[in-house]
């Protein structure tokens, strides 16, 4: 005999707290799927096993608690449900902020034959970047000749009157070459920060476009 339908979804919570991947994945139907504010469309199979991954990896101790459930006979399940979990691990590209979170959210299962036929989850998905300390920014890729991007700045606090600046420049065919280049360039960033001569940089991106600035002290080694 099938598992309920809230027996269900009470093994797919569970598989989230024991950060289970294949597990969550069982309690779908085969052509089952998921889909929640952040996800940019519906995922299935090892999508959703990658997803869940990644949250594991940014909140090591990710969990999940059950505030409020409510079932009908039409295998329908709503959950209201409480995400916590400490930032130790690289989230969006980023370092860990250590910051810990408290996300409230809802989760509408459709469930047929014991199996998970789709869900959709429901929560403010600014209310993480904002948990931990990370601004969030709306804007326009472009308006007219106008392009618009971010930008990043890092100094030793040194107050030394430039002696001559550095500018890389570098186009990326893909996004993930973006994603590349932006992980490099925080690391070279880091090393920088130690050698002799170095006052700042300002790295800047604009659609596939990507910039850096450098100033370094007169005479510095390391200047080009």
């Amino acid at each position: 005999m099938p598992a309920t339908a809230v027996e269900v979804f009470q093994h797919y919570t569970d598989a989230w707290n024991r950060h289970d991947a294949d597990g969550i994945v069982a309690t779908f139907a085969e052509s089952g799927i998921y889909t929640d504010p952040t996800t940019a469309g519906s995922l299935a199979g090892a999508s959703i096993a990658a997803y869940a991954q990644s949250l594991w990896d940014a909140f090591p101790d990710l969990s999940f608690e059950t505030v409020s459930l409510t079932h009908n006979d039409h295998g329908l399940v709503s959950a209201e449900w409480l995400m916590k979990g400490t930032n130790t691990g690289p989230i969006m590209g980023l370092p860990p902020t250590g910051r810990s979170i408290a996300l409230a959210g809802a989760d509408f299962a459709r469930i047929e034959s014991g199996k998970i036929v789709s869900l959709q989850g429901y929560f403010d998905s600014a209310a993480v970047p904002r948990s931990l300390g990370l601004d969030i920014i709306v804007q326009p890729s472009s308006i007219g000749p106008f392009g618009f991007g971010t930008s990043v700045r890092a100094s030793n606090g040194s107050t030394a009157l430039p002696g001559a600046f550095s500018i890389t420049n570098f186009y990326a065919r893909t996004a993930e070459e973006v994603a590349l280049i932006k992980e490099s360039g925080r690391k070279i960033a880091m090393d920088m920060l130690s050698m002799p001569g170095f006052i700042s940089f300002v790295s800047v991106v604009v659609g596939d476009c990507l910039m850096t600035i450098t100033a370094w002290k007169p005479g510095s080694p390391w200047r080009p």
